[in-house]
């Protein structure tokens, strides 16, 4: 009869656990599916993704709504190259097979050994008046053209390829060498639509790619920061572990060995991410840049490059906290944004890369011996400074920072244990002469020993990765 009891009661609890974990895993796909059903939309049979208000980008921020040029200054910005063009829109179309040809087509942007010719418009941009209207026209042999009104004595952006367009922030550094404009208009299809144009005049050549690394650098050159003294700004308000999570990140970089010096400041005020004088980490909690779970980013760096020029301008990272809470963990997905800020590219070869495009558990959670190699061929390191690098440990809380993965684990774990110890009470009564132990030890031995697998794992990652 008791050892009915017990088998009812060990049978229960199992059942109970098994319950449990289909019922959170359930609960967990049904609020994403929720959510997705709420951002996807369709309109004569058309799909369409929700982003929100893509002004949350700037809520919060101080703007210059006035522009710096001036009927006196003007020419003073001919000859400009284009570096950068991004855009948010409230809308956006998906459809199925989307996220393969988004990979194929940055594959082919990215690896050079597609051999891509660079397409990006790197002509001169000039100022011509259109007579008797007071505009003044700046375009190139590209396809953007922006029309400035004279007004009293200032250049104001009005249109873009003759379509109204309503500034937002105009920034220029102290240098007068790069200057951004954000502005925002809107579209049948796709709602409001902030857009922000990045001009650099710069004359410096560039540096031929290593072969070592011909997926990791941005395009078929180096391209790297003009300084090693980079300074961040929180462009929102993060939380203290958010923070921890974020520093963690930058430290995955071995900023010291390569000679960079990190600060990491909380201005009270602060412009747009447009800005060319700040570079910010905004962290968003309403706009999203994905169109579907599975497809999209969760975090974003926008990354300005002056292709002839040989530069990359301090650049802004974007997180899409609400997905890095409910599928990416912070850690890993600012480590890969980082990468990009400091100037690679995308991993397309290898898996054992933070930089790997690939999505989930697929790619490393912190940046490994290779990355840091890569990051050293860019910035032309010494080999002492090669030979000192150390991939970082990848911690519990970063394997652990997906929400769902965490769960997995240690629902797994639950359950696992268990059924172990009703295999050890049978296996102990047939075959009794194999144990000399008490019994309760020997179940305490079993329940811990997915606990010390999982340790194992985790030791056999670390060392792993340092190979890697």
């Amino acid at each position: 009869m008791r050892n009915k009891v017990m088998k009812f009661g060990v049978s229960a609890i199992l059942a109970l656990m098994i319950l449990g974990v289909g019922i959170v895993s359930y609960s967990e796909y049904s609020a994403r599916k929720a959510i997705e059903a709420v951002r996807l939309f369709e309109i004569n049979g058309k799909r369409y993704s929700r982003h929100r208000d893509p002004f949350e980008l700037i809520w919060g921020t101080v703007r210059n709504e006035k522009s710096f040029l001036t009927l006196t200054n003007f020419q003073n910005f001919n000859d400009f190259r284009l570096i950068t063009t991004t855009s948010y829109q409230e809308y956006s179309t998906y459809e199925d097979g989307d996220s393969d040809k988004v990979y194929d087509d940055n594959k082919v942007d990215q690896d050079t050994k597609s051999a891509k010719p660079e397409d990006r418009d790197q002509s001169g941009y000039r100022f011509s008046s259109v007579t008797n209207t007071g505009i003044y026209e700046y375009s190139s042999e590209g396809i953007w053209k922006f029309q400035f009104r004279v007004k009293g004595d200032r250049l104001a952006l009005e249109s873009m390829n003759d379509i109204a367009v309503y500034p937002l922030h105009y920034s220029v550094n102290p240098r007068g060498d790069t200057f951004s404009i954000l502005f925002w208009t809107h579209g049948v299809l796709m709602g409001k639509q902030m857009m922000n144009f990045t001009f650099a005049r710069k004359e410096n050549g560039v540096v031929e790619k290593s072969r070592r690394f011909n997926t990791f650098i941005f395009g078929e050159n180096k391209f790297r920061l003009e300084s090693k003294q980079v300074h961040l700004s929180y462009c929102g308000a993060v939380s203290e572990m958010e923070d921890k999570a974020i520093q963690k990140s930058f430290r995955d970089w071995n900023l010291d060995v390569f000679g960079f010096q990190l600060t990491i400041d909380r201005p009270n005020t602060y412009p747009p991410f447009s800005d060319v004088n700040i570079s910010c980490i905004v962290p968003l909690r309403k706009y999203n840049f994905h169109r579907s779970f599975g497809f999209g980013n969760s975090g974003l760096t926008q990354k300005a490059v002056d292709v002839k020029g040989g530069w990359v301008v301090p650049s802004d990272i974007l997180l899409d906290m609400n997905r890095l809470q409910m599928e990416d963990g912070l850690y890993p997905t600012v480590t890969h944004e980082f990468g990009h800020y400091l100037g690679l590219g995308h991993e397309f070869d290898m898996k054992k890369s933070i930089m790997n495009w690939d999505d989930g558990f697929h790619t490393r959670i912190h940046a490994t011996r290779r990355d840091l190699e890569a990051l050293g061929d860019l910035y032309n390191a010494t080999p002492e400074q090669m030979h000192r690098i150390e991939p970082n440990h990848p911690s519990f809380y970063a394997w652990t920072s997906d929400k769902l993965f965490f769960f997995w684990v240690c629902g797994g774990l639950l359950v696992l244990m268990p059924i172990l110890s009703l295999l050890a009470i049978r296996f102990r009564r047939y075959f009794p002469e194999t144990f000399v132990f008490p019994k309760r030890s020997f179940l305490l031995a079993i329940n811990l020993s997915p606990i010390l697998i999982l340790h194992l794992w985790l030791s056999l990652e670390y060392f792993f990765g340092k190979a890697g």
